[in-house]
């Protein structure tokens, strides 16, 4: 069930102020993809939703490679997270990633316990992105609606939901163990990252070793494969795209001696191995390892 003095409360003033009027209601909630500690009874939300003339359930797919580094970067921006090496074990084993599923088919069975196939849109989430008004215009455009992006009034960028880089916050992250993730700090990391990352010409960083991306790519392989043959026959049109290219991304393993020395000065740590060793690529007798 639903949290129920929340729920309930929350669910009877949306119907009634809103069900019998014309437009469309958006809900947005991370809950509705939750496995643990408690996951949405789907068939009580139908229940709940009823009232309303149509429903319909909008689930946006990212590769698992993606998606799980994107929950442990949120999960260390709001407070204490495990080492990432531990979330990714984690993830891997028992396909869940901050009690979400990373098993996109588990959302899916779990939503039709509720909901017809009829009333599920899937969306790919490396699509959406490509949208000229971003990922909110897909949105705005299922909804018909008449408002734009460029109609919305910019939030404060403390509030906005933005990712800070993956290779500075994983740094960041390693420093502090087991505290939270010092602002000042990751402001300086992020900058050096910024840098380093445009001298070697990459688009992007990542939390992930090249075995650690590998494994996850391999881990979900089957998932991802069963989900495209039933999209092909449910969603002639839908798809799910893979993960970034390699060959794009800034591994930690391609820092080289002069970066890790600039990242431990910025830092305010006197000898950059102690760092790397802390981000889990020194091996003390061989240096880097590969």
């Amino acid at each position: 069930m639903l949290r129920k003095n929340l729920s309930d409360a929350f669910f009877e003033r949306l119907v009634k102020k809103h069900a019998r009027q014309e437009g469309t209601v958006f809900i947005s909630a991370e809950i509705f993809s939750r496995a643990e500690p408690q996951r949405v009874d789907m068939q009580d939300l139908a229940r709940r939703l009823s009232p309303f003339e149509d429903v319909k359930i909008v689930y946006t797919v990212r590769h698992q490679i993606d998606y799980i580094q994107s929950i442990w970067l949120q999960v260390a921006k709001n407070g204490p997270a495990p080492r990432f090496n531990q979330f990714l074990d984690h993830a891997i084993q028992q396909k869940l990633a901050s009690g979400l599923w990373v098993e996109h088919g588990k959302v899916i069975d779990h939503v039709l316990t509720g909901f017809s196939a009829d009333k599920l849109i899937i969306l790919d989430y490396e699509s959406i992105r490509r949208h000229p008004e971003g990922t909110a215009g897909p949105f705005l455009d299922l909804m018909n609606a008449s408002l734009r992006f460029k109609d919305l009034k910019n939030i404060d960028r403390r509030e906005a939901n933005i990712s800070p880089d993956p290779l500075a916050s994983l740094l960041a992250h390693s420093i502090c163990w087991p505290s939270p993730m010092k602002p000042n700090l990751m402001k300086k990391l992020q900058q050096a990252i910024e840098e380093i990352r445009k001298e070697h010409a990459k688009n992007r960083t990542t939390l992930y070793t090249r075995e650690e991306y590998k494994r996850v790519d391999e881990a979900f392989l089957r998932d991802n494969s069963n989900l495209s043959n039933w999209l092909q026959i449910e969603r002639a049109n839908a798809k799910v795209t893979g993960p970034t290219s390699t060959e794009t991304l800034l591994f930690r393993e391609d820092l080289t001696v002069s970066d890790w020395k600039i990242l431990a000065y910025e830092a305010e740590i006197p000898d950059w191995r102690i760092l790397a060793r802390k981000a889990g690529v020194y091996s003390g007798t061989t240096g880097l390892s590969p």
